[in-house]
């Protein structure tokens, strides 16, 4: 346990040092299909924001006419919420490009 510890460490600093962001860290480039996201909830589906918390990282909840939640969500949390996504299209194949 302690290496893997001071391998998340030096990681860590060579990127630092090298002044590489953590943005285009390679472990993040393999996360396909993560988007924030700003939802619109309505108050009767409220119970969604639970699972936004357990499946998403929330960023930000406003109450107002509706409940407005800026979250990172993967595409499995997309399909639960895309009736309340702002501006929401459906993500198209390679192939429909």
């Amino acid at each position: 346990m302690q290496f893997i510890w001071f391998y998340i460490n030096y990681i860590a600093w060579y990127y630092k040092k090298a002044g590489i962001s953590a943005d285009v860290h390679p472990v993040q480039r393999l996360d396909k299909g993560t988007r924030r996201v700003t939802i619109h909830l309505p108050y009767d589906k409220a119970g969604l924001l639970d699972g936004l918390y357990r499946e998403a990282r929330v960023e930000s909840v406003e109450y107002a006419a509706t409940i407005d939640v800026v979250a990172v969500c993967t595409p499995k949390v997309l399909g639960q919420v895309k009736d309340y996504i702002e501006n929401w299209q459906e993500p198209k194949e390679d192939w429909e490009l």
